[in-house]
């Protein structure tokens, strides 16, 4: 066996050349499965869907939005009107709970 260490003991001796091989390898191994990494991500992403297809209404799930809501005065008005402007689903039912007891619906 390669000893890169000469202590006197064998198990030491293992141990440190394990770490050193460890050390020395990382790198190495890292780069290489870095590029892999970027092989990959390259050719699974330049052929994504760039456009969704429009499924019928009469397929379409059911969906429910439950927006919590706990001292959200600043943001909750921008997320109600992201919400009713920006999704694009015809059978949506959407709860805005508050901390008391009160529970605003509405269906759409």
């Amino acid at each position: 066996m390669i000893s890169f260490f000469q202590t006197g003991n064998g198990i030491v001796d293992l141990i440190l050349t394990i770490m050193f091989l460890i050390l020395v390898t990382y790198p190495i191994l890292g780069g290489f499965a870095w590029f892999i990494g970027v092989l990959c991500y390259s050719f699974l992403f330049k052929y994504k869907q760039k456009s969704w297809d429009e499924i019928p209404v009469e397929v379409e799930p059911f969906v429910t939005i439950m927006v919590p809501a706990h001292n959200e005065e600043v943001v909750i008005e921008d997320t109600i009107n992201y919400l009713m402007t920006k999704l694009i689903m015809k059978t949506m039912k959407f709860w805005l709970l508050t901390t008391g007891q009160q529970i605003v619906r509405q269906k759409f």
